[in-house]
């Protein structure tokens, strides 16, 4: 008798749990904390050295806080020292491709393949490998793949279209994304 009742509440225990729950989920949302230290462009993970850089066109700038992140500027502040002239900026309906803007350097442990992104105002905003302007970065099918400690010398392509007559202050994202392996 006590083996009958055992098995039936065994039986009914097993049939219980399989109509309870299969264990699968349609959507869950779990809080988590994070810690993520910020540092300089040149103690990141993708790190970008602003020293190769010439009339002042990309420089490092201080944020404050001891933060510095790299930034370009066309024309650079020192451009009037370059071959004696002066120039005050970019044309209208034109491609411009500025060699030696910086070096990237992986200092992940995975490899990644680097591109940039850009929306804004200009017509296309991207870097390229230096020296190869007919390579422009901006898209995974398109990017560098670097290895751990690996780097390369970036230029800043800029192509304009009608944007107007004016100073833009635009953003780019440089992107250094895992190789799926």
């Amino acid at each position: 008798m006590k083996r009958r009742r055992l098995l039936g509440a065994t039986g009914g225990l097993l049939a219980g749990s399989l109509t309870v729950g299969t264990g699968a989920f349609s959507s869950t949302r779990a809080e988590r904390s994070v810690t993520a230290k910020i540092v300089d462009d040149s103690q990141a993970y993708l790190r970008i050295n602003t020293d190769v850089g010439i009339a002042g066109r990309s420089s490092d700038v201080n944020l404050g806080d001891g933060v510095h992140v790299a930034t370009f500027r066309i024309p650079g502040p020192e451009d009037d020292l370059v071959a004696g002239t002066d120039p005050n900026g970019i044309g209208n309906q034109s491609q411009y491709w500025f060699d030696n803007m910086a070096v990237l350097q992986n200092q992940g442990t995975n490899s990644v393949t680097v591109y940039s992104d850009y929306s804004g105002e200009l017509d296309e905003l991207a870097i390229y490998k230096s020296g190869q302007t007919s390579a422009i970065l901006q898209s995974e099918s398109t990017g560098v793949v670097l290895d751990p400690g690996d780097s390369f010398t970036i230029g800043l392509y800029i192509k304009t279209a009608d944007e107007g007559v004016k100073e833009y202050n635009e953003n780019i994202g440089i992107i250094a994304k895992a190789v799926e392996e």
